[in-house]
């Protein structure tokens, strides 16, 4: 559709024109949001207890990339859809509010949807480091969810692989079995957590993560035992154990940490 508002449609057309005029045989997979997306953010949902996003009560038919990979092994193997387009999806559209509750069910940690504009969205993204170029790209995947371009359900994954595909529940269910057990996560294994996440210590590549001032201390740099025993001056963990930066010696609020909600990162 050329009005298809997210950005990589345009080179998923012009790919798509390509082979179609190429005159070899191909078959296009057009694979759906992947599920794993949804807890990329899930230490910072649980310690704000916010979920923003700017899809509004737009859906989406998530898909795992093991059922992506599985259609691409049977496709590849079988063969017989040649010229085709199959649009490989999971087996039911979900709105963020209903990932929202999931997360809440599975966790024991209440957490909500909160819709934001596209510019909250890229202002959010730049101030913690995304260039805005790519903020803005970024943005036009929950203008497309608004718009119902992320809604579409198929049967290609069960009709090609012979079994049904993973729900957003049930991988949901399964991450959060794998991370907490048969527990809720305790508050301060949440805010540990995130601590490290922000401070880069997950050993992840985080896109988003936030640039600090020139000597700056880590969140969680002052943190040298549990957090029970963190001191509680400097970069480290705050009183009621919610983790701080540096800024000011720690002696009063500089709008790096949460005070309403709004502002689930540091800003600097």
């Amino acid at each position: 559709d050329p009005a298809h508002p997210a950005a990589v449609a345009a080179d998923h057309r012009a790919t798509e024109t390509a082979l179609a005029e190429s005159g070899l045989a191909y078959t296009v997979l057009g694979n759906s949001m992947y599920t794993q997306l949804i807890p990329m953010g899930l230490d910072v949902m649980l310690a704000t207890g916010m979920l923003l996003d700017n899809s509004d009560d737009g859906a989406t038919s998530y898909v795992t990339r093991e059922d992506c990979a599985a259609v691409a092994a049977a496709v590849l193997a079988g063969g017989g859809y040649e010229g085709q387009r199959l649009e490989v999806t999971g087996p039911r559209a979900v709105t963020q509010a209903e990932i929202a509750a999931l997360i809440t069910e599975f966790t024991g940690i209440r957490v909500r949807y909160r819709p934001i504009t596209d510019e909250q969205t890229v202002g959010d993204l730049v101030a913690h480091g995304m260039p805005e170029p790519q903020a803005r790209l970024f943005a036009t995947i929950g203008t497309s969810t608004r718009n119902g371009y992320t809604r579409v359900v198929t049967d290609v994954v069960e009709r090609i692989t012979g079994r049904r595909a993973t729900s957003v529940a049930e991988f949901l269910a399964a991450t959060c079995a794998t991370r907490f057990g048969d527990e809720s996560p305790s508050s301060d294994a949440i805010w540990f957590n995130l601590a490290l996440h922000l401070a880069g210590r997950d050993g992840a590549w985080n896109p988003t993560r936030p640039r600090r001032r020139r000597g700056a201390r880590s969140p969680v740099s002052a943190v040298t035992g549990p957090l029970s025993e963190a001191p509680g001056r400097g970069a480290g963990v705050d009183q009621d154990r919610k983790p701080r930066c540096g800024c000011h010696g720690g002696e009063r609020e500089c709008g790096c940490w949460p005070t309403s909600n709004r502002d689930p990162l540091p800003i600097h």
